[in-house]
């Protein structure tokens, strides 16, 4: 029993020795047992993560407690994990009796007493970790919470210590062999502020800004091809964002709550618009969606409530469930007849959504898609659709619906607002030009020898117009100079010679002659002539 004792009392004063002379070593070396351990739990759970209301449930469920205790998961599995391996490691040096001077620390660390100058690099830290598959990444972190990382490889999601993670303000990656930013490789960073990636970066990983629910800007160098599934979900105060023409794929809810997101541009040689990608951004209040997008996915834009301006442009042949569904503040849309096929419940809850033509393209008007738009009055369909579902319950204002067909050429399945009473049978289409006029200058110099031409282009913006479009000369500001203008029917202005300077404001007809299926249609425009 003696025995026993003393043995018992010499192993503890060695693990007491042990504990102190190596928190540095200690640390380093369970780093990437605990990011495997986190990386394997975190993949088992990744499919309850990428689940999301359904798009008539806009109004999440899901309580902000809810979201925070999501959140905090990563940091439980970071803080429990490492603290039994650092038993571990200590157990093995009390076993061992390894003396305090054996121990390998680092050479910032090795002098506590350090002077005041050297102080603040004391605080900062640096670190070198494997990323899992080949290559080094290396991070800097200053006392303001300053992030640079260089390296090369893959950035993944234990790079850092958890309780580094709290005090980063901003992230600059600047290793020109980095490659990717690997999934939840900055999720719950709760601090970011704003975040820099090169274009030498070829993919933006799943989560990887998750519920960075303070980053507010972010850059995207030109390079980046792919910005995966819910990259910036929850990103509560992400402003604006530039997507370069690189990206050629954005996952499913990548944007998803980005709830102060205005702007966004988008880039031009992606397919889709994915699935729920910008859904419940409420701050959203324009979207120009590019040529070459095919698709828009279902619920992409889902509960974007102050969308009020959509541009779709002539390559999109399919637009799935409920893609605009609760956008309130859209008062109208220009549906191209590139479209073959419109989904249930697109438009439905768009309560301020007063007219709409559908394109040409499609042949039947799916269920609930105009469902509680309340405030829409005017309908158009096109003569090539042979079946309408109950697509307008709840549409109180509806008064006039025109089909470009014949009464015995359409099946109509009716419920609530019963359209049979007021539909009109072989009516065409509203003519969907849009026009709007612009600023052209002219120089002085050159005008006093000789007459000067702009083109259409310069004076007039003509978006959509159904049938050959022409332009007539209507007015000038100024009446004695109308004789030194002229408007040709394709739209050139001539401006005559030795007109005097000054501003001359110029009004013009626009015609679209129509077609089979549209009316014509006439727009004045009121555009420009600065001579200066």
């Amino acid at each position: 029993m003696k025995q026993l004792k003393i043995t018992s009392a010499v192993l503890s004063a060695v693990m007491c020795v042990s504990m102190l002379a190596t928190p540095v070593s200690v640390v380093a070396d369970e780093a990437p047992s605990a990011s495997e351990t986190q990386t394997e739990e975190t993949a088992k759970q990744e499919p309850e993560e990428t689940e999301k209301p359904a798009a008539k449930e806009t109004e999440k469920k899901e309580t902000e407690a809810t979201e925070k205790t999501e959140e905090t998961k990563p940091s439980e599995k970071q803080e429990s994990e490492p603290s039994e391996e650092k038993e571990t490691e200590e157990s093995k040096e009390s076993v061992e009796e390894k003396e305090p001077e054996e121990t390998e620390v680092p050479e910032e660390e090795k002098i506590p007493e350090a002077s005041e100058e050297q102080a603040p690099q004391a605080e900062d830290k640096k670190k070198t970790a494997k990323n899992g598959v080949e290559g080094t990444v290396s991070y800097s972190l200053d006392n303001k919470g300053n992030l640079t990382i260089t390296g090369s490889g893959a950035i993944t999601d234990d790079l850092l210590v958890n309780e580094d993670k709290d005090s980063i303000k901003s992230i600059v990656i600047s290793g020109e062999d980095l490659t990717d930013i690997g999934d939840l490789s900055f999720y719950g960073f709760r601090n970011l502020k704003s975040v820099k990636i090169p274009g030498n970066i070829n993919s933006i990983g799943a989560h990887a800004f998750r519920f960075c629910e303070n980053l507010e800007t972010v850059e995207i160098a030109n390079g980046v091809k792919v910005i995966k599934e819910q990259a910036f979900d929850s990103c509560y105060k992400l402003k604006n964002i530039t997507i370069p023409d690189s990206v050629t794929e954005i996952g499913i809810w990548a944007f998803y709550e980005c709830k102060a997101l205005k702007s966004i541009k988008l880039s031009s040689n992606i397919k889709k618009i994915d699935q729920g990608v910008f859904q419940g951004c409420s701050s959203l209040t324009a979207i120009n969606i590019p040529n070459g997008v095919e698709t828009i996915e279902s619920d992409a834009f889902s509960g974007c409530s102050k969308l009020s301006s959509v541009n779709i442009s002539d390559t999109v042949t399919k637009i799935y469930d409920n893609a605009f569904y609760c956008c309130t503040s859209l008062k109208g849309i220009y549906l191209p007849d590139s479209i073959t096929f419109i989904a249930g419940g697109v438009f439905q809850g768009c309560t301020s959504l007063e007219s709409i033509t559908l394109p040409t393209g499609i042949d039947s008007v799916s269920k609930y898609l105009f469902e509680d738009c309340t405030s829409l009055k005017k309908i158009d369909i096109p003569k090539n659709v042979t079946l309408i579902f109950d697509a307008f319950d709840n549409c109180s204002s509806l008064k006039e619906v025109n089909y470009g067909g014949k009464k015995e050429d359409v099946t109509i399945n009716q419920s609530g607002v019963d359209i049979t009473k007021i539909i009109n049978y072989e009516t065409k289409s509203t003519n969907t030009l849009s026009a709007s006029g612009k600023t052209a200058g002219v120089k002085y110099k050159k005008l006093k020898k000789k007459n000067q031409k702009v083109g259409r282009a310069g004076v007039i913006t003509v978006s959509h117009p159904k049938g050959y479009v022409t332009y007539k000369l209507v007015s000038v500001s100024k009446k004695k100079f109308k004789k030194k203008f002229k408007v040709s029917s394709s739209g050139t202005v001539t401006v005559k010679k030795k007109l005097k300077k000054g501003t001359y404001k110029i009004k013009c007809k626009v015609i679209a002659a129509g077609n089979e299926n549209y009316k014509s249609v006439t727009k004045t425009v009121t555009f420009k002539i600065k001579v200066k």
